[in-house]
């Protein structure tokens, strides 16, 4: 049985979101960046800044094959976080 109450929120810092729908672009801050189980199978992302959040709902094998790319391609790039 998974805990659902911890806390998977992340503070962001300087970070923006741009979202492109219809041909219009529009940017805001976020926050911060949270995790939840939706179900047994999907799980959702949800940026939350000062004027509101987006949620991106996917598969959870998506999600963990999306974060392993990230972290190869940061490790690979150079890009990893410094301790």
């Amino acid at each position: 049985m998974v805990d659902d109450s911890v806390d998977t929120s992340v503070p962001l810092g300087n970070a923006t979101a741009t979202l492109q729908h219809d041909g219009e672009r529009q940017r805001f801050r976020i926050n911060t960046a949270s995790l939840a189980p939706r179900g047994r199978h999907r799980a959702q992302i949800t940026f939350q800044g000062p004027r509101g959040a987006v949620a991106v709902e996917l598969p959870r094998v998506a999600l963990w094959n999306l974060t392993q790319r990230f972290h190869e391609v940061s490790i690979a790039s150079g890009f990893a976080a410094a301790k």
